[in-house]
């Protein structure tokens, strides 16, 4: 089946209904061609949904349910092995078939990931259709289909859920519904906020919001991302931003996808080689640091999300832990206090990253007990000096 050119709700709604009622097994290609290209796809497997993917930030959409259903991975460093996967234009489904042989992903929380992708998957494709409908000249839409093609050479997840194709698309239905509810139709969840008049945004917000708006928006979190870092719905999110947009205290603009996990064979590292933690909530700091230390020979701890922080340390203690000083929750100079509080971690060289290098800065750092204070961007030669400073080669 093809369709081509406009494309609305309805058709949508009824095409992938039609493979329900038909039980039919295969990839769905859906594209879109306007000011940019859209690509998304779905796999069914006897008229229900298995997986989708594609759209603007596939990468970004795949960590983000990954750590929210499984907290305690870190994606950058699965160690996924080239020869672990067989369909690299689906690696975000390979690596959950090797996450469930190795016995990481199961039962509630494999369910939960994929229905929780599938919809925000249907969810954008109702967006863009909806506005596609608004400018009907400058958007076309095909849909292709090929059957039998499933997302891993190696078949179907045996546990994976089989969503049926009705209630996924009433699910996503409600959710835009909501969006449209809240005046938000233009908006577009994928787009990251940041802040344009300070002034203007600390007269209409509380202190408390204030402050942590200014350690959130920094123009490289998604609305979606920043909902799910604050533990509210993302319609719930839009709804408090839409305001300080009209006033234009805040702007939202478009922020490119997170690179693909590597799937290159991983270096074995000596467990007598110095373990350094790293602390910091941002996927792209935490690989380049990874990067950094393994080069530089050190074994590595990630931690994206600071409230589990102490519980990792304390279980696997660093010799030099690098804490990233604006982060969402609780911040560095937080954290760092907190840590000095812990009698395994008191000794341990605490050094904080930071944009932020005034001397008021330093002063505090010190105060909440840590050892250094090292401005960024993070250059292998800086990192070098601050491993040979703090002991970590001895």
């Amino acid at each position: 089946m093809t369709v081509s050119n406009s494309l609305t709700l309805d058709p949508l709604r009824d095409i992938l209904l039609r493979y329900q009622q038909q039980q039919w097994t295969g990839k769905v290609l859906i594209e879109g061609v306007g000011r940019q290209r859209i690509r998304n796809t779905l796999f069914l497997s006897l008229g229900r949904f298995v997986w989708a993917t594609g759209g603007i930030h596939p990468v970004r959409r795949w960590q983000r349910h990954l750590l929210k259903t499984c907290g305690q991975l870190e994606p950058a460093t699965l160690a996924i092995r080239r020869s672990d996967t067989t369909n690299s234009n689906c690696w975000d489904y390979e690596v959950l078939l090797v996450l469930l042989r190795r016995g990481l992903l199961q039962g509630e929380g494999l369910e939960q990931l994929i229905q929780g992708i599938l919809t925000e998957v249907l969810w954008d494709l109702l967006q863009w259709t909806h506005l596609s409908q608004l400018r009907p000249e400058t958007c076309r839409w095909s849909i292709r289909d090929f059957e039998g093609v499933r997302p891993s050479n190696t078949g179907i997840l045996s546990h994976a859920p089989a969503l049926e194709v009705s209630s996924q698309l009433a699910i996503a239905q409600q959710q835009w519904q909501q969006w449209q509810a809240a005046q938000l139709t233009p908006l577009s969840p994928n787009l990251a906020p940041s802040i344009r008049d300070l002034e203007q945004l600390q007269h209409h917000t509380s202190a408390k919001a204030y402050q942590r708006l200014q350690l959130l928006l920094n123009g490289q979190r998604t609305i979606r991302e920043l909902a799910w870092l604050m533990k509210h719905e993302v319609v719930a999110c839009g709804r408090f931003l839409r305001p300080h947009i009209e006033r234009k205290s805040i702007t939202v603009n478009p922020v490119a996808d997170l690179p693909r996990p590597s799937f290159d064979p991983p270096t074995s590292i000596p467990t007598n080689q110095p373990l350094v933690a790293y602390i910091d909530d941002s996927p792209q700091v935490r690989q380049t640091l990874e990067t950094q230390l393994q080069a530089a020979g050190c074994r590595t701890l990630a931690i994206a999300d600071p409230l589990e922080a102490v519980a990792k340390l304390v279980k696997q203690p660093p010799q030099l832990i690098l804490l990233d000083l604006v982060m969402p929750i609780v911040n560095g100079y937080e954290l760092c206090a907190q840590l000095r509080r812990v009698e395994q971690l008191q000794t341990i060289p605490i050094v904080i990253l930071t944009g932020q290098d005034g001397i008021v800065d330093r002063v505090r750092a010190k105060l909440v007990g840590a050892t250094d204070f090292v401005s960024k961007p993070i250059v292998p030669d800086k990192l070098i000096k601050v491993l040979q400073q703090q002991g970590v080669f001895r």
